[in-house]
């Protein structure tokens, strides 16, 4: 009887090499079973992914090809996972002809369920989600390694820092693909891949190179479009995809960067992942006005988390970058003390602010990010009422150390910097970093000022540094919430903003940013609540106010919209995003 036939092992409970306790299933294909276990060997028990393999023949030779391949992909996954955004292979080995892989737990969300549920993507998130991954689709490359299985699912936004980790590596599949013919020859059963992501040639069985940057382009083709590349139709007469009417993109350089990767025949394509990095490069972002459609993914069967039985029905009207209602992407400007709450300290410079626009519903979405400089660190106004049981220090956190006089000056200077000239700031920041490499408030002011030059990539690393060297700085979190909200990451934006208003509860400007993203997610009563908890600590915050005014909109809220709109207006006169919202209702309700 063959091998299959025998009745599967239950795993669920079982613990491999005395090490791996299998406590839930994650998943199973035609190449096997995907667990989460626990490594009891370590404190805590952390979490990792165990993946069983079985080839689909018992026989001798081909367990014994099976092995030898699998001891030789193995010490490829060992090679890849050194990169950072590919996961970890912590040990391999064999059980009754069952072969196992243990790798490192990736924390986030597969980019298949957050296309299903989100916008579609315009220029500048294609964009930013290619010079996401394809710096690490080269290193797979430079390893002389194809993937042979990129898509969505196997595209995981982690939840720490909104990067996305290229998971699931098609080489390993072979293993259950292989058989052994009459002959005694092993052969492999079917292509490793996805239909509508396999070229051609892969489809042939050949891959490329070439074939992984196929279905890279692919993937951001269905984020730009809404549509699964198998309800994307093909050119009779040159077999091209036909994309570009399905998608919201207007950049030529960009959409002729993804029709190079995506062509039908590898000789037509890129041939490496840095020739497509190089022309990436080229394209200015700075000329990019990025537009958004929301509505419900029509290919999807997940219902659409932005619905809202009191809000319009989500609008097909595209707009483009040159229409009178379209937001722009806020600059930082200065904003007088007076908006600010009457108990907030003295500052010696004054905090700066974003506004962030985008577009739902055809209704111009003008919700506000603010970010202060380093020195305006709010004072609990109301210390006996905050929303966690988790203590809050009193002043931001700091690491205590010896006082340089140098640094001090240099620091001074980069705050005088960095609104109206971030790089020389930058550089201030850098010689700070190198006389005192744990200097928090270097690392936090150089995550600002990237952030200004809208670097949002070095900017969370360098807020990265900040947090490690002490995990209670809020303002480094709601700094990364900000550059996650300009990167259109909102769940991100949404998770960095909450965990500074956790570590700060009178964080007034977090709660703004934490509505901003919420907002931005269609959850509008939460919005609605966050905005309000900002207005309960800074009354004056204008940019609050219009939040509040957007979300209770979408709710259906008319009375109280043009209320928040006209408060907000009062507060910043020729508030643009106030401004056009307010007018959008006029129109609307003709009030």
């Amino acid at each position: 009887m063959d091998s299959l036939a025998r009745p599967k092992k239950q795993m669920i409970g079982t613990t491999l090499r005395g090490r791996y306790q299998i406590i839930a299933k994650l998943g199973q294909g035609g190449f096997g079973e995907t667990y989460i276990a626990e490594d009891t060997d370590l404190p805590g028990d952390p979490q990792c992914v165990v993946k069983r393999l079985k080839p689909q023949s018992g026989d001798a030779f081909t367990i014994g090809t099976a092995k030898r391949l699998f001891e030789s992909e193995a010490e490829i996954l060992y090679l890849l996972g050194r990169h950072p955004q590919i996961p970890q292979l912590m040990a391999h080995f064999e059980v009754d002809q069952d072969f196992f892989l243990v790798q490192e737990f990736v924390d986030g969300t597969p980019l298949g369920d957050e296309l299903a549920h989100s916008h579609v993507w315009g220029d500048r998130r294609v964009l930013d989600f290619l010079r996401d991954t394809l710096p690490t689709l080269d290193f797979v490359h430079q390893n002389q390694v194809i993937h042979r299985d990129i898509k969505p699912n196997n595209l995981i936004r982690r939840n720490l820092d909104g990067r996305i980790v290229l998971i699931d590596f098609g080489a390993v599949k072979d293993i259950r693909a292989l058989v052994t013919d009459p002959d005694g020859k092993s052969t492999f059963t079917v292509a490793i891949g996805t239909p509508g992501f396999m070229p051609y040639e892969q489809q042939g069985g050949k891959p490329r190179f070439s074939s992984d940057i196929f279905a890279l382009g692919i993937t951001a083709i269905q984020a730009a479009t809404g549509k699964p590349p198998t309800n994307l139709d093909e050119d009779p007469h040159t077999g091209e995809i036909i994309w570009q009417p399905h998608a919201t993109l207007h950049n030529q350089a960009l959409i002729d960067l993804l029709n190079r990767m995506t062509r039908s025949h590898f000789r037509d394509r890129y041939q490496s992942a840095s020739q497509v990095l190089a022309d990436l490069e080229k394209i200015n972002i700075s000329a990019i006005a990025d537009s958004t459609i929301v509505k419900p993914n029509p290919d999807s069967d997940l219902p659409d988390p932005r619905t809202n039985k009191q809000a319009e029905p989500a609008s097909t009207i595209i707009f483009k970058s040159n229409s009178s209602i379209l937001p722009t992407l806020g600059k930082f400007s200065k904003f007088n003390k007076s908006e600010l709450a009457n108990n907030q300290p003295e500052r010696k410079f004054p905090p700066l602010k974003l506004l962030i626009g985008g577009t739902i519903a055809a209704i111009a979405l003008a919700t506000s990010l603010i970010m202060r400089n380093a020195a305006d660190r709010p004072v609990a106004s109301n210390p006996a009422a905050p929303i966690t049981t988790e203590p809050t220090p009193a002043e931001s956190p700091s690491i205590t150390i010896e006082v340089n006089p140098e640094v001090v000056e240099k620091i001074q200077k980069a705050k005088n910097l960095r609104q109206e000239q971030p790089s020389a700031a930058l550089q201030t920041y850098e010689e700070v970093i190198a006389i005192e490499p744990n200097n928090i408030e270097a690392w936090w002011g150089k995550c600002f000022a990237l952030n200004i030059m809208e670097r949002y990539n070095e900017a969370l690393t360098a807020c990265d540094r900040a947090i490690e060297i002490n995990p209670e700085y809020a303002e480094a979190w709601w700094s990364k919430s900000y550059a996650y909200l300009r990167q259109e990451n909102y769940q991100a934006g949404f998770e960095h903003a909450t965990k500074a208003t956790e570590l700060k509860p009178d964080f007034a400007y977090a709660w703004n940013n934490r509505s901003t993203a919420l907002n931005y997610l269609g959850r509008y009563e939460e919005g609605l609540a966050s905005a309000q908890k900002a207005l309960d600590l800074e009354p004056n915050l204008a940019d609050a106010w219009n939040n509040l005014g957007f979300a209770a909109e979408k709710l259906g809220q008319v009375d109280t919209a043009i209320a928040a709109y006209e408060k907000a207006k009062g507060l910043k006169p020729g508030f643009k995003e106030a401004n056009q919202n307010r007018e959008m209702l006029r129109r609307k309700f003709g009030r």
